[in-house]
């Protein structure tokens, strides 16, 4: 059985795949009547004027002349991101490496959905990857469009597709909503400016201390008087590329530490061998691993799934003192702004900051006065991690419900009209 004789009936193969037998496959200069590039340098832009100016770095500025008054489809022509795709109804100006379409014969929104499904795969396989990447607008202009026979349909792919974005991106606003509600709740949460129900007293007292006004029955300690800390083996037995094998001993670095966990399908592994004869840095359940430099202030607490491994010297292993303070009351200090000011004030200012034992037992952490009231603004602040969570997978869900989409829509395999 030949290619042919699988394709269903109404269908045909073309460039770009199976689409209906109705459907043009036409190449992008067919359907753009213009495809030019921007007529500025970046270094003419300004921060005022009355006209959008568009980088290929997605940024918009200003400016006090425009070049385009137009409805269309803007690429970026290199860099970081070459590739990008914006629509703009208007007049404006664009940098000159940004290639500028317009004169549709065919729906504007229809094209950027093509573009922004086909583009990337055209990048990866025909644009320059070197140090700075780039598409040539031959490239550009030769990239084969699947095209519905009329714009109604054209329209009803992009409407329905419109709909799928609009879903996305007011999901994506109520993550950032309660992100900014969840930060607001910590620093009043746990700089005991707001009491959790039971605990304190009916008219709240404050005094003065190092992350603000703090209730007068709350201690404000200093990390190396609640925790104790430990590097890892910086010696002559550190590990070298002949200690790392397939299956071994965990050995996690700065780049397995996740949004507070350990990314354990993705761990590095080290010799029995080589993991006895480390001095130090061997952690253990319930320790957190904190991040000195790079990624500073990166943490993720070791849970019963790594029963032992060790720490790279980018990591230091924190250990709470669980009889002054509880771990799920540590981890909501950590990701809050009261520790990220102490790593602001204690990493010094170089171009490459970092940390030490030494500055982390200096930082200043408020605590209740008691390990109850610990307990219970963990675990708030762990069901807002929780609503967070089912959010943002929500929001993955209408991704990867999108994403099938425009497979099916921009193929013409489910047809609307």
């Amino acid at each position: 059985m030949t290619m042919q004789d699988k394709i269903r009936p109404g269908y045909k193969q073309t460039e770009v795949g199976v689409i209906p037998e109705d459907w043009d496959c036409l190449q992008l200069g067919e359907i753009a009547g213009t495809i030019t590039t921007g007529k500025l340098d970046a270094n003419a832009m300004s921060k005022e004027g009355d006209y959008p100016f568009f980088t290929c770095a997605r940024e918009i500025y200003r400016i006090d002349k425009f070049a385009f008054d137009a409805d269309a489809l803007l690429v970026s022509g290199n860099g970081a991101n070459v590739g990008y795709v914006h629509h703009y109804i208007g007049k404006f100006n664009a940098y000159q490496r940004t290639y500028v379409l317009k004169d549709f014969s065919a729906e504007t929104v229809y094209l950027r959905l093509q573009l922004e499904r086909g583009i990337q795969a055209r990048i990866r396989t025909e644009v320059n990857a070197g140090n700075t990447p780039y598409i040539l607008m031959g490239t550009l202009s030769g990239m084969n469009i699947p095209l519905p026979p009329t714009a109604e349909e054209q329209r009803a792919i992009a409407e329905a597709l419109g709909d799928a974005d609009a879903l996305i991106a007011a999901l994506e606003a109520m993550i950032a909503k309660k992100r900014d509600l969840k930060q607001a709740a910590m620093q009043q949460i746990l700089t005991g400016k707001t009491r959790l129900p039971g605990f304190g007293p009916t008219i709240a007292k404050y005094k003065k201390s190092e992350v603000g006004a703090i209730p007068e029955d709350w201690n404000l300690a200093k990390l190396g008087e609640v925790c104790s800390f430990e590097n890892g083996d910086r010696g002559v037995n550190y590990p070298s590329g002949n200690d790392f094998v397939a299956n071994g001993v965990p050995f996690v670095n700065a780049g397995h530490l996740g949004a507070g966990n350990i990314k354990t399908d993705q761990l590095d592994y080290i010799t029995r061998a080589k993991f006895d004869i480390l001095g130090n840095g061997k952690f253990r359940p319930g320790d957190i691993l904190f991040c000195l430099r790079g990624s500073l202030g990166k943490f993720a607490m070791v849970d019963n799934s790594l029963r032992e491994g060790a720490i790279a010297s980018s990591l230091i292993i924190i250990r709470p003192r669980q009889t002054s303070m509880t771990v799920a009351y540590f981890i909501s200090y950590l990701s809050s702004r009261i520790c990220s000011d102490m790593i602001d004030l204690w990493a010094g200012g170089a171009a490459q900051p970092n940390l030490g034992g030494r500055e982390l037992a200096r930082f200043s952490i408020p605590t209740p006065p008691n390990t109850q009231e610990q307990t219970a603004i963990a675990e708030v602040l762990s069901d807002m991690d929780a609503d967070l969570a089912a959010l943002e997978a929500r929001a993955a869900k209408a991704r990867a419900v999108k994403q099938g989409m425009m497979q099916e829509l921009l193929t013409g395999k489910v047809r609307l009209v």
